[in-house]
């Protein structure tokens, strides 16, 4: 029988993840998302665009036009995959890659007195946010993540939460098996997964797929 593994996301076919043998994956994200139109206006003031995610990416490129020339911009991305999701689907370099939520100091120092706007959701914990003066800040709001999806999830083995926002729409509509095992993809899911569940979380070293691979295969082997 193989064993079976709830994440928060949709895997795509080339994920890491499927490597793993005897595992059968039930994927799904747990929130709706919708993109929403923003003012490229407000971006052209900016010398620095922040991505938070390939989300962000993904809501904020299908709506270029040739009115914004992002080329003219400097890029920052949270972790090693979102930066090369940046540049696989605009063909432009990452000029710096922050590796977790506590390199708010590197920020500031980094853009010293240039103005950014943050890519981002409409529901976004907006860590980076707090460390700069609002005169140097924009927010870019590419997509609705504020819906919560009521899916009906098989009882597994193992469950995966990627983010604090599927963590919460999870504990919203289940209830875990007394028996699962619980892996994290980083602090700020952790944190959240702490308010609703009070047994051990196991949490991956980096934001990534091939983190969360190498600490699920801890367990299977």
């Amino acid at each position: 029988m193989k064993t079976k593994v709830f994440i928060s996301r949709n895997l795509t076919p080339d994920s890491v993840l499927h490597q793993l043998l005897g595992v059968q994956f039930v994927d799904r994200y747990l929130i709706e998302y919708k993109s929403i139109p923003f003012d490229f206006n407000k971006i052209k003031e900016c010398l620095w665009l922040f991505f938070y995610s390939k989300k962000s990416i993904d809501f904020f490129v299908t709506q270029l036009n040739d009115d914004l020339e992002i080329r003219s911009f400097n890029v920052i991305c949270i972790g090693k995959k979102t930066a090369e999701h940046f540049e696989i689907k605009t063909g432009l370099t990452v000029q710096f890659i922050v590796k977790d939520f506590h390199d708010d100091d590197v920020i500031t120092k980094l853009i010293g007195q240039d103005k950014i706007c943050f890519i981002q959701g409409k529901f976004s914990f907006e860590r980076f946010q707090s460390s700069l003066p609002e005169r140097q800040i924009e927010q870019c709001i590419v997509y609705d993540n504020t819906r919560f999806l009521d899916s009906i999830i098989p009882a597994c083995d193992y469950y995966i939460f990627t983010s604090p926002r599927n963590t919460l729409s999870f504990f919203t509509h289940q209830i875990l098996p007394p028996h699962a095992i619980i892996l994290s993809i980083g602090s700020s899911t952790t944190n959240e997964l702490q308010k609703h569940y009070k047994g051990k979380i196991h949490q991956s070293q980096s934001a990534s797929e091939e983190s969360l691979k190498q600490l699920l295969d801890s367990f299977i082997l």
